[in-house]
């Protein structure tokens, strides 16, 4: 445990990082491409002088670019641009370009010449991997994120040398030889190891002994092939010229083989290995001997490997002092130990010509070979088959379920969960004898004075019927004595009349009753309807009412099938609108065009996966739609008992909306009968004035 917090205390110093000089260039000119686009293009070659003034002035930048972020978008962006004017002007149909473009050797100067774009592209490239190296190399690593970025650029660094190892074989230029690349490609690689190995020895992440161990021998491995390279043809060019580099390298080696023996030996003091532990620490403390005397002329190496050395030797100590007293196991000789296997984090990331946020504008966008038009009608009819694909599985999944729910009667349940609310046609009613309360408080005195002009209207009629009686009498006893004369005509008109109203009499009679009846059962009924709404609503019939014994788990289970119903129809319409607009928005013209000349089958193919795995997901949302719908299946049928609650609710609604409005115009007819009496008793008093007369 000692040992091990000592080691975590242990005062290293980040050592220097190597980086290779950028190449140089002369002034260069693209007006030889009007003669490939008058050969090969339907166009003007003259209407494209502004495009060759703008390819000219990139280069002119790329090649003078500063040594940071902006510098390295430049570059970027003219290599991009390169790329696609090779892709317009293939070597197989076009030749070579006509142009000589002129590099300058990185180590020796020596100028070369070379017809041809494949120069220009490789030199870019190498001067884009060359800034990664010193961006990377000048960061101080003092915190995690500046060790962070120092790694990130050693990667990117190496996967431009290897980029440009595969697609460029430029033996014409000594610093570009593949020897060259693979040297540049294992520094970029080691100190990205390296960086690691820092934030592991700073304390800022909790690594294990062992696996520092492992990191720290990859990194002398890396400077053990670097100085391997360095010291043969053609890479001992770098070593005359940057002299002190292999100082540097052999110093690194040694002082990362010491870190890595030092923490195997506190992984065997873990293990309960002593006699290991002490043979490890004796490996590392020759290591960083050796280191020292290679680091001599270097300070901060120096400080580092003085440190170093101090650290194991205090270690190696106590160690040895605890085996000889206490545990007497055998120290193996070096021969006899395991070695410290290195382990590979670092790769080299991807480089990709064609960077969509770096490219920029398509400087010669107007020219677009036939073979992308071709191919960019393949690929877009391969997204239209696998869009009307999709589009046709789920309008059948859609129409499935839209039946199916349809089926169920989903809103029979929704009684049972919603707050019961009145009808609107008993809201109007309501707000309708609201405003009439007057004419409900008078509805008994109403239809009391209703029966008493109807009593009246009776004993009018039945007056005017005696009347009419002795007026026969009369008559016929006048004839008697004088003869026979003609009927009245008035008094005929008058009794026609009676006879009528007589008539309209015994049916408001049996109106008059039917009416009281209802006003009789009703009344209360009319009296809620005009008052306060939480009275009226209190009446509404509720689930919780009904006498049905409830079924533990299965409402919870509907309720969660039918938001999970809802879940995957909200987001099967997302995957599609993500789908349709992810295939509306991409421009694959531009991409195509550099990759014309190579498999263009592969390349759709390759851009379709996106597209594919996006349509995977939908179809996998399409098929968990049978699974779903089984298991609403299942619980609806454990539902049987709720159905039947929301049926007797739905019943006792309807009931309760029938028994509040039914008699709603009781007011309104009471009235019209009691006018209609009052008109009946002013005729009865007419016609009994009229008799009188004529008598």
């Amino acid at each position: 445990y000692n040992q091990t917090k000592m080691a975590a205390s242990w005062e290293c110093p980040n050592l220097p990082m190597l980086s290779f000089p950028m190449k140089e260039t002369s002034k260069n000119t693209f007006l030889a491409l009007k003669i490939l686009i008058g050969a090969h293009y339907e166009e003007n070659p003259d209407s494209f002088d502004e495009e060759i003034k703008q390819l000219d002035q990139l280069r002119e930048a790329a090649a003078k670019a500063s040594r940071d972020s902006s510098g390295m978008n430049v570059m970027r962006r003219y290599l991009a641009q390169l790329h696609l004017v090779k892709a317009r002007f293939p070597v197989q149909t076009c030749g070579q370009l006509p142009v000589d473009f002129a590099w300058k050797d990185a180590y020796t100067g020596v100028e070369y010449i070379q017809e041809g774009i494949n120069i220009e592209q490789a030199c870019v490239l190498y001067n884009i991997a060359s800034l990664h190296g010193q961006l990377g190399s000048n960061l101080h690593r003092s915190t995690e994120q500046e060790m962070k970025e120092a790694c990130t650029h050693f990667q990117c660094a190496a996967g431009a040398f290897v980029f440009l190892d595969e697609n460029f074989g430029m033996n014409s230029c000594k610093d570009l030889a593949p020897e060259f690349l693979a040297l540049y490609k294992n520094l970029m690689l080691g100190q990205a190891q390296e960086c690691l190995v820092e934030k592991s020895l700073k304390g800022t992440s909790k690594v294990k002994n062992n696996t520092i161990a492992k990191l720290s021998a990859k990194v002398a491995d890396y400077y053990t092939l670097i100085l391997k390279a360095l010291e043969s043809d053609p890479c001992s060019v770098i070593s005359k010229k940057q002299k002190d580099w292999v100082k540097l390298i052999k110093s690194k080696q040694c002082y990362y083989s010491s870190i890595a023996y030092l923490f195997q030996a506190l992984s065997s003091a873990e293990m309960g290995k002593h006699g290991e532990k002490v043979a490890y620490f004796q490996m590392a403390l020759q290591k960083a001997t050796t280191a020292g005397k290679a680091a001599k002329g270097n300070d901060l190496v120096q400080e580092a490997v003085t440190n170093l050395i101090a650290h194991v030797s205090e270690l190696y100590q106590v160690a040895l002092k605890e085996n000889d007293q206490i545990y007497h196991e055998r120290v193996p000789s070096p021969d006899d130990l395991p070695p410290v296997q290195g382990s590979d984090i670092v790769k080299p990331v991807v480089f990709q010509p064609i960077d969509g946020k770096q490219a920029g504008t398509d400087i010669l966008g107007r020219l677009v070979p036939m073979k992308a038009y071709e191919a960019a009608s393949v690929y877009s009819e391969e997204k239209a088959t696998l869009l009307r694909s999709l589009m046709s599985s789920v309008e059948a999944k859609d129409e499935e379920l839209q039946q199916y729910m349809f089926s169920l009667n989903v809103g029979e349940m929704e009684t049972l969960n919603k707050e019961p609310k009145l009808p609107d046609e008993v809201l109007q009613l309501h707000n309708l004898l609201e405003s009439k309360t007057d004419v409900l408080r008078k509805l008994h005195s109403d239809m009391e004075e209703l029966l008493a002009l109807s009593e009246k209207a009776s004993d009018d009629l039945t007056l005017v019927a005696k009347r009419r009686h002795e007026e026969e009498h009369e008559e016929q006893e006048f004839q008697a004595r004088f003869g026979s004369r003609a009927s009245s005509q008035v008094c005929a008109s008058i009794w026609k009349e009676w006879e009528n109203y007589q008539s309209f009499h015994q049916q408001g009679l049996k109106s008059n009753r039917e009416l009281k009846v209802m006003l009789d059962t009703h009344y209360k009924n009319l009296l809620l309807l005009s008052g306060p709404l939480s009275v009226l609503s209190s009446i509404v019939p509720k689930a919780s009412l009904l006498d049905t014994p409830p079924e533990e788990g299965t409402s919870q289970r509907w309720e969660e099938l039918l938001a999970k119903i809802e879940q995957m129809k909200q987001q099967r319409q997302t995957l599609m609108a993500q789908l349709r607009e992810q295939m509306n928005k991409e421009d694959i013209i531009k991409t195509l065009i550099g990759h014309v000349g190579k498999n263009m089958d592969g390349f759709i193919d390759e851009h379709m996966k996106k597209h594919r795995e996006c349509a995977e997901v939908i179809r996998l949302n399409l098929a968990a739609q049978e699974r779903i719908l089984a298991a609403v299946t299942e619980a609806n049928a454990g539902m049987a008992r709720k159905r039947l609650t929301a049926q007797e609710l739905d019943k006792r609604l309807v009931c309760t909306h029938v028994h509040v409005c039914k008699h709603e115009n009781i007011p309104f007819n009471t009235h019209l009968s009691t006018c209609m009496y009052t008109s009946c008793m002013q005729t009865s008093l007419t016609y009994a004035a009229c008799t009188q007369a004529c008598k």
